[in-house]
């Protein structure tokens, strides 16, 4: 395994990854190669991502990618690794896993992250989950990703569901952005970021709050435009006092993709209770729909003990597509 440095590997590295996702996962393609050209020159954001390439006899068969935190968790790495399908079963992934691990290691990163998928009925340990465990790793999460399909009639379908939002959210409005969030809310948008790290379900992941400024949420968002990533944010606003109390957030692929992604959703605690979390996915689909309309699918992943999150998944059309599990190795 080496390190992505130009962009002849980088399209080695896409292909890879593109060719491993659309053998193993519906509506869930590799991100358009554009996305992927700021990481060569250097950090882009709250965070460094690393790309590995791994090539045997001159074929491209392993894609690697480690984010490493910045701001916080000093000596976390998360890793995702896919083997092209013409190549499985060979020992490559456990090979440039391998030589990840090492390089990590030698960076201080002392903890690693992974994620590892399930068919939603599978039954047994999966070749992965295996996988894991011979290197000492240690199931901490299970959550599941939901595919949302966006074909047919919009506004009948969310209907009756947004007026009982409306109803149950008396005394709060919504406020909707896209690529830049408006400089008087960035202040309370980080202390909702924040919220983030801490509030939803972390299983036993022993994870460092995350620190959000100013300064971190711009340098976030600014990733996200060199990027070239769209994303649409509706916040919710209480009335009275004029304070953010939640916000939801997606993002989509650059080039008209049809495939994008629920990301962030949060509530202060001491607001739930109002239908919030519905009221703003709903007024973010909306969103969606107005200025994409090309896109057709959505993405997300919740925790399993998300309960609530899960079903306003659920009430919006989510259905379940695979469980995934995230795994912790100590090295």
């Amino acid at each position: 395994m080496s390190r992505v440095r130009d962009e002849v590997a980088l399209r080695d590295w896409h292909a890879v990854s593109a060719a491993s996702l659309a053998a193993d996962f519906v509506a869930l393609p590799v991100d358009p190669i554009e996305e992927f050209r700021p990481i060569l020159t250097g950090r882009v954001g709250d965070e460094d991502i690393v790309l590995h390439l791994g090539v045997v006899a001159g074929t491209p068969v392993v894609a690697g990618l480690a984010r490493l935190p910045v701001y916080d968790n000093l000596t976390l790495a998360t890793v995702g690794l896919q083997v092209h399908p013409d190549h499985r079963r060979r020992g490559y992934g456990r090979a440039g896993l391998a030589a990840m691990l090492d390089e990590l290691a030698a960076t201080g990163r002392r903890t690693v992250l992974f994620e590892i998928p399930r068919a939603a009925d599978g039954e047994g340990r999966t070749a992965g989950e295996t996988f894991a465990e011979s290197l000492g790793a240690v199931r901490k999460t299970s959550e599941a990703r939901r595919l949302l399909d966006l074909a047919g009639p919009f506004e009948e379908r969310y209907a009756d569901l947004w007026a009982e939002a409306e109803t149950a959210a008396t005394g709060y409005s919504t406020v909707a952005w896209g690529r830049h969030t408006p400089e008087a809310l960035v202040p309370e948008m980080a202390e909702l970021r924040a919220l983030m790290s801490t509030d939803p379900p972390q299983g036993d992941l022993q994870l460092e709050p995350e620190r959000w400024d100013a300064e971190r949420y711009r340098a976030h968002e600014q990733s996200l435009i060199a990027r070239r990533r769209e994303q649409l944010v509706v916040a919710a606003r209480h009335d009275d006092s004029g304070a953010l109390v939640g916000f939801t957030s997606m993002g989509l692929p650059c080039g008209g993709a049809t495939v994008g992604y629920q990301w962030d959703t949060v509530v202060r605690a001491e607001r739930r209770g109002h239908r919030l979390g519905l009221l703003l996915k709903i007024a973010n689909l909306r969103q969606l729909r107005a200025l994409h309309p090309e896109v057709r699918f959505l993405n997300t992943w919740n925790a399993d003990e998300n309960s609530y999150m899960v079903a306003v998944n659920v009430a919006l059309g989510f259905e379940l597509m695979e469980s995934w599990s995230e795994w912790q190795l100590d090295l």
